[in-house]
């Protein structure tokens, strides 16, 4: 639009730009204002996605009193009701996310075959999963971290069930052979790493070393905040901790449960950085200094909740040395060398924000930070990153962030054309435009100040 305008005569620029008669300009305005409310409200709830995956491994916990009924029923009765049409469970059909489908499909026929209920919706996840099993080998699919150990284990779980399942032997090999190399490769390493992986996929692994995966529960009673895993390990241990953040979980949650929990300061800060990456962070100052001031204030303190995670950790780093806030770099490098997840997660949320956090360098002496984006700009050569899911979380991401970035936009272009038209007039009105040795070059002018002094409410500077 600019290029058009700067070439184009003053009568031509007017014509140009979009016009709002005032009715259209109000409802935009009440739409504008509607959008922020609802905005400013993720600053205060944290939304949280149904995991079908996690909620089954929930449904699969016994009662202490019967191991023949299910310790949270209200799980297994939100597994029957809410299969999708095609047999699975999980995410709405995506054709990248078959694998994560495929686990979740899985899981929840376990659990309802565990408990004997739900024929019909079995038959129907199998058919799903007979369907797509090919894609379950498919480098081109997204996958969910530990599904090439996971998702063999539960068909092992499955068969022992006596459970029929029309998979055919060549892609069953493969899946299996996928699962021992991928095994055989880690215990090779032996890496701090490593353990943690395998403690975060316990529920996948059944016979498990259950002492040193307790190494790595929260000061919540969760292991790594991930409801299947904390699931799996009370069913194993009957953890008392265990079971407070699983009944903590459902008050708060209901009848199914998220992947994750809690996870309000991660999903606080992306409301940040989504919109600061927008542009339209000024219109939440007040909610913006807030939250970083809780941040900086948990990490005085040093909670567990950012330090625990590589992503809240490195985002929390970020924004706040862009903000100003002082933060050392060489404490940062200690904390993140302190999460033995690693590359092992696999975790592209993860390992972008590391990446970010470590392109924010302001004093000359800060070689770990140098060190750590030398080495973290290899991941997507090396295809180590796999995949990331932010439906987790409807804070991340939330659609209403483009909605007001598009307003916010729509209402600058309706100021620059208010403006523009009155510096036309004024050209016109003092004969400018007669003079016959200039050029007539006042959209580029105005977009050149425009350019710098570019919000709205700037517009009388």
């Amino acid at each position: 639009m600019v290029l058009n305008l700067v070439q184009a005569s003053p009568s031509q620029a007017s014509s140009t730009v979009p016009r709002l008669n005032g009715a259209a300009e109000r409802e935009n305005n009440t739409n504008f204002e509607g959008t922020k409310e609802r905005i400013k409200k993720m600053f205060t709830k944290v939304d949280l996605s149904v995991s079908s995956y996690d909620t089954a491994w929930v449904a699969m916990v016994p009662s202490p009193n019967s191991s023949k009924e299910p310790f949270f029923p209200e799980c297994v009765n939100w597994l029957l009701a809410n299969q999708l049409h095609d047999g699975s469970w999980g995410p709405k059909f995506h054709p990248l996310l078959i694998k994560d489908a495929l686990l979740s499909t899985l899981a929840c026929i376990l659990a309802l075959k565990r408990w004997s209920v739900g024929e019909e919706q079995i038959n129907k996840g199998l058919h799903f999963i007979e369907s797509n099993l090919a894609l379950a080998t498919d480098e081109e699919q997204q996958s969910p971290v530990g599904f090439n150990i996971i998702f063999p284990a539960m068909i092992e779980s499955a068969m022992n069930f006596d459970m029929y399942l029309p998979l055919g032997a060549p892609a069953l090999d493969a899946l299996f052979h996928r699962r021992d190399f991928e095994l055989k490769r880690g215990y090779g390493s032996n890496s701090e790493g490593w353990r943690a992986f395998l403690a975060y996929i316990s529920e996948g692994l059944g016979s498990q070393d259950w002492e040193l995966v307790m190494k790595f529960q929260k000061k919540n009673g969760s292991l790594f905040n991930s409801p299947s895993t904390t699931a799996a390990a009370f069913t194993q241990l009957k953890n008392a901790h265990c079971l407070k953040y699983l009944r903590a979980l459902l008050e708060k949650c209901g009848n199914a449960v998220p992947m994750v929990y809690p996870l309000d300061n991660y999903a606080r800060l992306s409301v940040v950085a989504s919109l600061e990456s927008l542009g339209i962070d000024r219109h939440f100052r007040e909610e913006i200094r807030s939250v970083l001031d809780e941040t900086y204030r948990c990490w005085q303190q040093g909670e567990e909740d950012i330090f625990s995670d590589a992503a809240s950790c490195a985002m929390a780093f970020r924004l706040l040395r862009v903000h100003g806030y002082d933060i050392s770099a060489v404490n940062f490098q200690k904390i993140v060398s302190s999460i033995p997840l690693g590359g092992y997660m696999k975790d592209i949320g993860a390992a972008l924000e590391l990446f970010k956090a470590s392109e924010i360098i302001i004093h000359p002496d800060e070689s770990v930070l140098e060190k750590q984006n030398n080495w973290m700009s290899q991941f997507p050569e090396t295809g180590v990153i796999q995949y990331f899911n932010s439906g987790s979380c409807l804070n991340i991401g939330n659609e209403y962030f483009l909605k007001l970035a598009v307003e916010d936009f729509n209402i600058c272009q309706s100021i620059h054309h208010k403006e523009l038209n009155h510096l036309s007039r004024w050209v016109v009105e003092n004969r400018l435009d007669k003079l016959k040795f200039s050029r007539q070059k006042q959209a580029y002018c105005y977009f050149s100040a425009a350019a710098n002094l570019f919000p709205p409410e700037l517009s009388d500077a």
